[in-house]
């Protein structure tokens, strides 16, 4: 997605760079776009999220089963190093070790042109969210509507805000 944006922004004649937020999961899944990225002259940022493993695979089998199974090296994955895969496709890439570094290293990173990449580890305890959460409830799966995200609001907070959306009516929380 981000390639095509990178691609519309310069037909467009948009200066500015693409920059495309990527989990270590997501890429994993997706690896062969990095000599996309690396053969293309465009201007796009790639930061890679690390978090550790597929961090929805393992939400997702958390809730539902209590336990995670091959999502993460604690479950049996591991992943490589993507600063230095990167590097190997060619691409310029910087490694972020420390949260400063990001303050520090993002002016001289969208100032730069061309395809380029940075990287840092995150929590992998941190969840997504806010998110659907779908739950177990008597053996069957029940997905909230698109609205009633997790962590969930309060249901008089939640009625206001469906009220406000429908009739414009304000609400009290």
């Amino acid at each position: 997605a981000a390639l095509g944006a990178a691609t519309a922004a310069r037909a467009l004649d948009r200066p500015g760079p693409t920059i495309c937020l990527a989990g270590d999961g997501s890429l994993m899944m997706n690896l062969q776009e990095l000599q996309s990225l690396a053969a293309s002259d465009l201007n796009l940022c790639l930061l890679v999220l690390d978090n550790g493993g597929y961090l929805s695979i393992r939400q997702t089998q958390s809730n539902f089963f209590g336990r995670e199974h091959g999502a993460s090296p604690a479950s049996g994955v591991s992943f490589p190093d993507f600063a230095a895969v990167a590097a190997a496709f060619g691409l310029p890439v910087q490694r972020l070790e420390r949260r400063e570094q990001l303050a520090e290293a993002l002016p001289a990173l969208l100032a730069a042109r061309g395809p380029r990449g940075a990287g840092g580890q995150l929590d992998p305890q941190q969840e997504f969210e806010p998110r659907l959460k779908s739950r177990a409830i008597n053996g069957r799966i029940h997905t909230p509507a698109l609205d009633d995200m997790h962590p969930p609001l309060p249901e008089a907070e939640l009625a206001g805000l469906r009220r406000w959306l429908q009739e414009g009516t304000p609400w009290a929380a």
